[in-house]
């Protein structure tokens, strides 16, 4: 026979390791390594029972173990990366149109785009003042007068 079990079993486990390259998660992974410790029960000629056995407690075992700490290293213990408008949180910008006291809309331009802007405080804020974004509300920016500028109220 030109291929044996465990031949195939690590033929698995390689294409498993490989493929998980381009995944996240190291889901893929942990199958890889089953395949791979079943390997060694395939060679030594185990029934199949046996090797679904293996397969099945290593599944298990790398899965609540390893997983884990692999994913603790590889996405570490600092805050989570933050996109899209939430990036935009505590970012400075200028109002480029005045915000007419509370529920007023303005317009603020930050890292170079403009955005509709309220005030978080319900006050009064000039074009040209400095701001910094508190948070975000649909495609408004929650914006409060930066340190240092004079609001009017």
């Amino acid at each position: 026979m030109l291929f044996e079990a465990w031949h195939i079993w690590v033929l698995c486990g390689l294409l498993l390791l490989v493929a998980e390259l381009f995944t996240a998660g190291f889901l893929v992974g942990v199958f890889g390594i089953s395949c791979l410790a079943t390997a060694a029960m395939s060679a030594a000629q185990a029934p199949l029972w046996a090797q679904l056995a293996v397969f099945a407690v290593v599944t298990a075992v790398v899965f609540f173990t390893i997983r884990p700490a692999a994913l603790r290293y590889l996405h570490g213990k600092g805050p989570a990366h933050r996109t899209n408008t939430e990036a935009l949180v505590g970012k400075a910008g200028v109002l480029t149109e005045a915000i007419a006291g509370p529920g007023g809309l303005g317009r603020v331009k930050v890292g170079g785009d403009d955005w509709r802007a309220l005030g978080a405080d319900g006050v009064q804020l000039e074009v040209g003042t400095a701001v910094v974004v508190q948070g975000v509300d649909g495609t408004k920016l929650i914006v409060v007068a930066a340190k240092g500028q004079e609001v009017k109220a």
